[in-house]
């Protein structure tokens, strides 16, 4: 892989993680204001709904580079026992742990939406404890940590059938959209890396004008028409246009980095070293944020669509302020949080 692909993937990974962060920076006092609640669902729906089918594309992708046998696939489930499956559980349990502090702290309680929390853990028997804090799982934005590892367990069938034919490892990538769309983008990537098919080259920015075009305007639909529509709200039609719209972002980041380097560069240097560490930490962060935001300037429709579009940048910025505090003072245990990123 080029220095300037693997720079490309860890900014995109970044992005993505901002995209996450906006989707759940929507308040529900949004609802009774028209503008307000269009701009949440066209933006968290609309247009960053992409970010999640993109982590599992380049994560198909990055597990299937130089991938060449058995021994290769057995060595890469082993080390994601260390960057995904240690980080996932240490993080479900910090969530809880969250909620209980803050039920016994008499000012914060209110910053919680989760109550009862350590009465539901002790009340409740042990297997349904478990299933809740780690299958649910508890830390519910790490549903896609969740469900990668639960992937990475169909690797071997998956590069069999790859290694076998890749025409049909890629209808067989399509056909999984009946029942587990995540799956067919991280089987598409999986395919695009064992298959060595370059990414690495020019797209037309005509071609990439279009899918922006279609994109947003099947994202504009959507947060027009939120129901009753069987053939729009289609699996397969989702599965189209995100992939246009995959297409659209991959080729747009090589015009607005003019293909340099750019992870190291002025503030991408602060923020892509924390991308992972944001996305586990945001939530239940984030609701202290946005409560607070609402107690201090009110919940009129102008203050909702700037706190919706000002939050997440502060989140962020609190987050890798919180990482780089742990990084120094605890750096064993920023690496095991972390998975060693």
């Amino acid at each position: 892989m080029t220095r300037y692909l693997s720079d490309k993937f860890i900014v995109l990974n970044t992005i993505l993680v901002i995209m996450v962060v906006f989707i759940h920076s929507s308040f529900n006092e949004a609802a009774q204001y028209p503008i307000a609640s269009y701009i949440q669902r066209f933006i968290g729906g609309g247009v960053c709904r992409i970010a999640n089918c993109m982590f599992f594309a380049i994560s198909g992708y990055l597990f299937a580079r130089n991938l060449k046998s058995w021994k290769d696939i057995h060595k890469k489930q082993l080390r994601r026992i260390r960057t995904l499956v240690l980080p996932y559980l240490l993080w479900n349990i910090i969530f809880v742990a969250w909620y209980i502090v803050l039920e016994y702290i008499p000012w914060a309680s209110g910053y919680s939406n989760s109550g009862g929390t350590l009465h539901k853990i002790i009340s409740q028997p042990i297997v349904e404890t478990f299933q809740w804090l780690f299958l649910a799982p508890a830390a519910f934005q790490l549903w896609f940590v969740r469900d990668l590892i639960a992937i990475l367990l169909f690797i071997p069938l998956i590069w069999l059938i790859t290694r076998l034919s890749w025409k049909i490892s890629v209808l067989l990538a399509i056909g999984s959209v009946v029942f587990y769309p995540w799956l067919s983008y991280f089987w598409l990537g999986f395919v695009l890396a064992y298959k060595s098919i370059n990414i690495n080259r020019h797209y037309p920015k005509f071609t990439i004008l279009i899918s922006w075009f279609i994109y947003i305007l099947f994202g504009i639909f959507i947060t027009v028409n939120p129901l009753n529509d069987e053939f729009i709200h289609s699996k397969f039609s989702y599965f189209i246009v995100n992939l246009i719209g995959l297409y659209a972002m991959w080729g747009t980041y090589d015009i607005f980095s003019k293909r340099e380097l750019i992870s190291d560069k002025g503030l991408w240097k602060f923020i892509c070293g924390f991308s992972f560490f944001i996305y586990c930490f945001h939530e239940p962060a984030f609701n202290v944020i946005k409560k607070l935001s609402l107690s201090a300037f009110g919940t009129s429709e102008a203050s909702l669509i700037v706190l919706y579009l000002v939050n997440p940048f502060i989140m962020v910025g609190a987050a890798i302020c919180i990482a780089q505090l742990l990084r120094k003072i605890t750096p064993a245990i920023y690496r095991i949080l972390t998975g060693g990123r």
